[in-house]
């Protein structure tokens, strides 16, 4: 199957209502079993189902060795690992109260799990989606929302074709076969719920909530999966590592050859292997013998060839590389050569596009937190953190604050947010700052000493 990534759905109505839902969903529905055929094909490469599996061999049939080496899997854990190996927080300016509250409702929900399998979705498949509702019953000190990473495969976001593409609806949907088989649509539009079943609206409901409640989180605007354009490197790395094994194996199963021997009648080859031994006669002009056919693959070239393979996926899919070369450079000189820049160019390239979808989730959220607990969250002034260790370079990093501490035309805020050390320099200067302030004062103000009553 040929993959190029998966198709953005759009409608050209401009509203969606009870007149036209059930032709938006026929059209749409088509172009999103598309992409659910293509989402099967690669979550199946990254559970390890790869086509070497249904390798057919013309010679040699007995020997067809099918070696697995699963780099599917082994991209997308890293990608996600080094976006969202730990949480994704809100931070503030101005509203701290309001935003620590409202992480902590994200921490009872779990957040930071449903963000690894949402990014994780995003790299298998090139597109995840999010789903925030408001609960039905919730008791104090409990967040008023639920965060569920939903199946790609069974929900959609459908855009409007015009030129600000623009969310219309979302779709999600069950099949359930018992006690017979049928599938249930919900379809939420800014202002109604429409339940279908069977081509026809069951439910049309008033929405409590004006931002729709699934939110789509595409990985790049192609919605390209992080293995997706070296699939055919890794086939060809199965292959080479299933016709090694052959190689081997054939070696060891060499063919038995007879020249100029004539056996007897009721003696075989097989009498031969067995037995170990066998009478040859022979004359002056043609010479008896037996030997084993046998030829070894070139096991040197194939490996470079599979390392050559391994380089260029590495290459393509902005990962480090895994040298283990005597060279006796270390900090910035490693982080060159074995592509950990390229990796973290990738990463805040994947943390650009998460960040502009998690103000969609932002949204929802302050809409339910709003209307539920009476909490508004000043969107204008939160900003999206991921909390990423910053210890790489070290001393170079250090050496760069304090330098910049040092010149009085810099703002220190400024030296915080450009050194690289913090992954929230903003919250850090403003610690800091605090801490400073609240220390100074300390030292500055004077002793107070009790008055002496006089008597």
């Amino acid at each position: 199957m040929d993959l190029y990534g998966r198709t953005k759905i759009t409608t050209d109505y401009d509203v969606i209502d009870k007149t036209n839902v059930l032709d938006v969903l026929k059209t749409t529905k088509k172009v999103h079993d598309t992409n659910v055929k293509d989402i099967e094909t690669l979550y199946d490469y990254y559970k390890g189902k790869f086509d070497i599996y249904n390798r057919v061999k013309s010679q040699r049939k007995d020997i067809n060795n099918k070696i697995v080496e699963n780099h599917c899997k082994e991209i997308v854990d890293f990608k996600t690992a080094y976006v969202v190996g730990d949480p994704i927080t809100y931070s503030t300016d101005n509203s701290a109260d309001i935003v620590a509250q409202l992480n902590g409702y994200c921490r009872m929900e779990n957040k930071q799990t449903k963000d690894y399998e949402l990014v994780e979705w995003q790299n298998i498949c090139g597109t995840a989606y999010r789903m925030i509702n408001p609960k039905d019953e919730f008791q104090e000190n409990e967040s008023p929302f639920t965060i569920t990473t939903v199946d790609p495969r069974r929900c959609f976001v459908i855009y409007s074709s015009g030129i600000m593409g623009e969310p219309m609806a979302c779709v999600y949907y069950t099949v359930k076969t018992k006690p017979e088989r049928k599938t249930t649509y919900w379809i939420y539009t800014h202002e109604r719920c429409f339940v279908v079943e069977d081509d026809k609206i069951t439910e049309d409901m008033q929405r409590g909530f004006w931002d729709f409640p699934i939110v789509e989180y595409p990985k790049n605007s192609a919605r390209i999966g992080a293995f997706e354009p070296v699939i055919d490197l890794i086939n060809a790395i199965n292959l080479l590592d299933s016709n090694r094994m052959d190689g081997v194996e054939q070696f060891i199963q060499s063919l038995l050859v007879l020249v100029n021997c004539r056996l007897p009648e009721d003696f075989t080859t097989t009498d031969v292997q067995q037995s170990g031994l066998i009478e040859l006669v022979s004359n002056a002009e043609n010479k008896a013998d037996i030997k084993l056919l046998a030829e070894q693959l070139d096991q040197t070239q194939t490996q470079t060839l599979k390392e050559d393979f391994l380089t260029a996926i590495r290459t393509i899919c902005c990962m480090p590389t895994k040298n283990s070369s005597g060279y006796g450079d270390n900090g910035l000189a490693v982080v060159y050569r074995d592509g950990w820049t390229a990796a973290e160019t990738a990463c805040k390239s994947d943390k650009a596009v998460i960040t502009a979808s998690e103000y969609d989730s932002l949204k929802v959220m302050n809409a339910i937190c709003a209307t539920t607990v009476g909490l508004e969250i000043p969107l204008w002034d939160v900003r999206v953190d991921f909390t990423r260790n910053h210890y790489e370079n070290l001393e170079v990093k250090t050496t760069a604050l304090l330098q910049l501490l040092s010149n009085d035309l810099i703002h220190p805020q400024t030296a915080f947010e450009v050194c690289g050390l913090f992954s929230d320099p903003v919250e850090t200067y403003r610690l800091g700052q605090e801490w400073y302030e609240k220390v100074n004062r300390t030292e500055e103000e004077p002793e107070v000493r009790p008055v002496e009553s006089v008597g």
